[in-house]
């Protein structure tokens, strides 16, 4: 009977160079389907029992050809999830995938002046979040957020107040953004509500 090697034991068989174009390909395989942070894709290439010299090169090939850009890709990722996101969430989701501090803020940085310029330009039109176009991401996010949550409630007893707020912290969101919310969505709530 004939056995089935492993995967490392296919990959020590092949030359460096040709385990290198192996890697490559993988690496190019996997950006095909979705954007990765240097990260994602040197921990994938890990899994694939590649050594470490080897996904070097192969990022190295990637880096050049602009195929992963880490600053990009944290950009993209902000201007996908930033409407239902806090930014606390999405700084924690871009640092677990590996993106620096610098690229975060940047990310964030070029994103609200983005936002700005479409506000500037969307200014009474007959878009639903028209009324919130003029807010910081955050606070966008955070109307978005409670308006999903509340579906379509505007009267709310104390109980269901403080879930809702508790709700919006487990969130992720910063008390006034959480305040700036409510008060948007035309749903009062005690000062009370909002203890630290």
């Amino acid at each position: 009977m004939r056995t089935r090697k492993t995967r490392t034991e296919y990959l020590e068989q092949l030359s460096e160079e040709e385990l290198y174009r192996h890697a490559v390909n993988k690496t190019l395989y996997i950006l095909e389907h979705t954007d990765k942070s240097e990260a994602d894709l040197r921990r994938k290439l890990k899994e694939a029992a590649y050594p470490e010299d080897i996904i070097e090169r192969a990022l190295q090939y990637v880096r050049e050809y602009h195929y992963i850009d880490d600053a990009r890709f944290a950009l993209n990722y902000v201007r996908m999830h930033a409407a239902a996101l806090s930014r606390r969430e999405l700084s924690n989701k871009l640092l677990q995938k590996g993106i620096s501090r610098e690229y975060i803020d940047s990310a964030f940085e070029a994103y609200e002046e983005e936002q700005a310029g479409l506000a500037a330009r969307s200014a009474g039109s007959d878009d639903p979040d028209s009324d919130i176009a003029s807010l910081s991401t955050e606070e966008q996010a955070a109307v978005r957020a409670l308006r999903k949550k509340l579906n379509g409630r505007t009267v709310l007893d104390d109980a269901s107040k403080q879930k809702a707020v508790a709700y919006m912290y487990r969130k992720g969101f910063a008390r006034d953004a959480i305040y700036r919310a409510f008060d948007i969505l035309e749903v009062s709530v005690d000062a009370d509500a909002f203890t630290d």
